[in-house]
């Protein structure tokens, strides 16, 4: 959809439809696995597409590269005629090539490319494209893998559509208007880790387009009995897909009911109010928050109606829908950000209070609490702050009782923790 349709989210604000998103989850959560089951639909159509268009699309080229052989036959002086003669012909190859604009074959989804590749192959595919992944080299070649320095560019403009301007010397420069290019990546949090460790990445403000969704860790927990998808589900999933993409392409505005921006507004208002508070830490991916979370209920409006979405507005109830899931986007983002420094206070604090009442100790000793948390931290002294942290929000109480050598810690759990617990 992201190359049919924009959305007004108010008058005078549209946002286009494509997202810049990226589940975070550790090694062995079968990344790879979710990610080629979500695309498997893709690189059908994309396939079975360009096998339709390769007659013709061959007949038009072959009569393109005559026209261009002929240009150099008459420039090259192999063609023997009068000077008038020659300029004349030369005149009208150039106006029948000028009317035949190179083709391409059909791409909807790459993987891993450079950032000159992925501005070559969008400006083939008419400004629009889907890269995916489920390992983290395309962080690794926006930070700079193939060049000494960073080639962010197409990324940030791309994501609102923004025109890109590439000239390079000796290549044909490409111009993309109307850029589209959907992000569907998967990474581990080292990734993400090193992403908001980089200045410039965060400097120029590429970690406040991506949606982040942290994923909680299976490994060790899960059952080995695994429930296919059902066929009527995976069948349904690609036949919409299918009818998506195969609907004609144009630039539609898409609207939303009188609800829709109502909530719209309220939530904003919302969002304001915090957004220098509790959400001062993520300042710049919340001023973009609001545009996502719009995005998603264009796209969920989209899916409903793959063909007729601009003839019917946006209800409400598909932006409430959208919002469901937006507290999840907000503490993955908060977790995201917080990963450039360690994992953060708050989170630290949360995994540990989670050891705690797994335990059910009322009370436990500083050496006990690194035992239930081992592999987490590697020294004791991570647990300083964290502990600091609980007993400041009253789950906790720290005591230190002497002994005949160190001091030792005592933690006392609030009981009316385990009383408010459902």
């Amino acid at each position: 959809f992201q190359n049919k349709y924009l959305i007004e989210v108010a008058p005078g604000w549209e946002e286009p439809l494509n997202l810049y998103t990226t589940a975070v989850a550790e090694p062995g959560e079968r990344k790879s696995a979710v990610i080629k089951a979500m695309t498997a639909p893709l690189y059908e159509y994309e396939k079975k597409r360009a096998a339709e268009e390769k007659p013709s699309l061959d007949y038009f080229n072959s009569k393109r590269r005559l026209i261009q052989n002929s240009i150099s036959a008459l420039e090259s002086g192999k063609v023997k005629d009068s000077e008038s003669n020659v300029l004349n012909k030369l005149s009208e190859l150039h106006e029948q090539l000028a009317e035949m604009p190179q083709k391409y074959a059909y791409r909807l989804i790459i993987d891993d490319t450079t950032p000159e590749k992925l501005a070559d192959i969008m400006s083939q595919q008419g400004g629009s494209i889907v890269l995916s992944s489920a390992e983290g080299g395309v962080f690794q070649t926006m930070a700079g893998r193939y060049d000494s320095g960073s080639s962010l560019d197409v990324y940030l403009k791309a994501h609102a559509g923004d025109p890109v301007y590439v000239d390079r010397i000796g290549r044909e420069s490409n111009i993309l208007i109307n850029p589209h290019l959907t992000l569907l990546l998967a990474c581990q949090p080292e990734i993400i880790s090193r992403v908001m460790a980089n200045r410039e990445m965060t400097g120029r403000g590429l970690p406040a387009r991506f949606i982040y969704g942290w994923c909680p860790r299976r490994v060790g927990s899960r059952t080995s009995e695994v429930t296919a998808i059902p066929d009527r589900v995976r069948d349904e999933y690609y036949k919409r897909i299918f009818t998506a993409l195969s609907s004609q392409p144009r630039r539609a505005v898409l609207r939303g009911d009188s609800e829709f921006n109502k909530l719209r507004a309220m939530y904003q208002s919302d969002v304001e109010r915090k957004v220098n508070d509790e959400f001062a830490s993520i300042t710049d991916w919340m001023s973009k928050h609001v545009g996502a979370m719009c995005r998603i209920a264009a796209l969920y409006h989209c899916w409903e109606h793959p063909e007729d979405a601009a003839e019917i507005p946006i209800p409400g109830e598909t932006l409430a829908l959208a919002l469901g899931n937006a507290d999840f986007y907000i503490e993955s983002a908060l977790r995201a950000y917080t990963s450039g420094k360690g994992e953060g206070l708050l989170y630290n604090a949360k995994y540990i209070w989670k050891r705690i009442c797994d335990s059910d100790l009322c009370v436990l000793s500083r050496s006990e609490l690194y035992s239930l948390c081992r592999g987490r931290f590697t020294y004791s002294s991570e647990l300083d702050k964290p502990l600091e942290f609980l007993e400041k929000l009253g789950y906790i109480r720290l005591s230190k009782v002497k002994t005949t050598g160190r001091p030792r810690w005592l933690i006392d759990v609030n009981p009316l923790t385990r009383l408010l617990a459902p």
